[in-house]
């Protein structure tokens, strides 16, 4: 699973509405909350942190299922490239010990960057406490009972039918998400497989678009974007790459982060989406959270009839 198919933003919208005030001079903050599993802890920390200030901007991006190197250097490439447009720079994480924590902590002391483990100061309070060494690779917060194991198997599940991959198995979701490429297909199906359905995605391609022939007895939602949001995410992205992979020079890829296409794919999307009633949602400018409560909102609602 690529991990800039994982990537999206929080933006400080809904955070400056809550803490909106008549100072112009406010400080501005740059966190990255990176997990190496879904994000879900470091994100409820941050935000309970946050409500505890006024009169900051923020802006959050989330990096869930970071787990390499290279992911790592992605990480810190993007946020070298903010170091005029915010007052500091924080990573929060959560991560089991690694090569790549351990890349992570490197390379956020050489380049200035500050960073904490939330989890850290309370089970070092423990461990003072009970005078006992707590285990480095700390064990998942769940109970070993069905609801547990029910997680792991939906999370396996959306992980091996992610992006088209094993299409013969997608009957057998509770949810199968439809978007074109950079839609948070990915995360969205992930945090639904922690709140207990089983999930796949399809990507759209309008040139090719996918059969869906086979999941008549199968929820399928539609994740739709605004084309300019769309463009900015995938023109970000090739940044990126042309830094470091030099594949961003071909007619093909410079057509993929145009206006145009990114227009004519998310039309030719709702025009499929329409034909098949399928329900739409506006992925624009939201959380995952919000994405994930209005898609279960909407599955309840089928499950009513």
């Amino acid at each position: 699973m690529e991990n800039s198919i994982l990537n999206y933003e929080i933006k400080n919208s809904e955070i400056n509405k809550l803490y909106n005030n008549t100072n112009t001079n406010k400080k501005k903050l740059l966190m990255y909350l990176v997990s190496d599993a879904s994000g879900e802890t470091v994100n409820t920390v941050s935000e309970a942190s946050l409500s505890q200030f006024s009169g900051i901007e923020i802006e959050k991006r989330i990096r869930p299922l970071t787990r390499t190197i290279t992911q790592i250097d992605e990480i810190i490439f993007e946020i070298k490239k903010e170091v005029n447009s915010f007052d500091q720079r924080l990573i929060l994480y959560t991560m089991t010990d690694s090569p790549s924590l351990d890349h992570l902590i490197k390379q956020c002391k050489i380049n200035n960057i500050s960073y904490i483990c939330p989890i850290d100061p309370i089970t070092q309070k423990i461990s003072e406490l009970l005078r006992i060494t707590p285990n480095i690779n700390y064990p998942s917060k769940y109970h070993i009972n069905q609801d547990y194991y029910k997680i792991i198997d939906n999370i396996n599940f959306a992980i091996h039918h992610d992006d088209g991959q094993n299409r013969q198995n997608y009957n057998k979701a509770d949810i199968v998400i439809i978007g074109t490429s950079r839609s948070s297909k990915s995360p969205t199906s992930l945090y639904l497989s922690r709140h207990g359905y089983k999930v796949a995605n399809i990507p759209y391609f309008p040139d090719i678009e996918p059969d869906i022939s086979d999941l008549d007895e199968v929820i399928k939602i539609g994740l739709i974007i605004s084309p300019s949001v769309l463009t900015n995410i995938r023109e970000k992205r090739s940044e990126y790459l042309s830094n470091s992979e030099n594949v961003c020079k071909n007619d093909i890829y410079k057509k993929y982060i145009s206006i145009t296409q990114s227009r004519e794919e998310i039309v030719k999307a709702i025009q499929f989406f329409r034909f098949h009633n399928i329900p739409i949602v506006d992925i624009t400018r939201k959380a995952i959270e919000e994405i994930s409560a209005e898609i279960i909102n909407i599955v309840r609602k089928i499950n009513k009839f």
